[in-house]
């Protein structure tokens, strides 16, 4: 779009900025629109999937006490050791 000066005399300067304003308005509305809607969706899927790892968990320690109790001791063991040489 190129300005004249026969634009500003007349005033269509302003209808001009308007009609890109607008248009710009609208691209970053329907950018943030997409933004949230995929926001919206990595919610979602995270919380399925943390749902899905805590029922998981649950059924571990449910049938399985020793097995988490003795990993739970085996990495305690290995972060004091490692912590402890310093």
């Amino acid at each position: 779009m190129s300005v004249t000066q026969q634009d500003v005399k007349e005033g269509r300067i302003n209808d001009q900025l308007g009609d890109q304003l607008e248009s710009i308005s609208a691209r970053v509305e329907a950018g943030v629109e997409q933004g949230r809607n995929a926001w919206a969706e990595f919610r979602e899927t995270a919380n399925a999937r943390t749902k899905e790892c805590m029922e998981a968990m649950q059924t571990m320690a449910h049938d399985k006490p020793w097995q988490l109790v003795g990993g739970a001791a085996a990495i305690g063991l290995v972060l004091g050791l490692l912590l402890g040489r310093r």
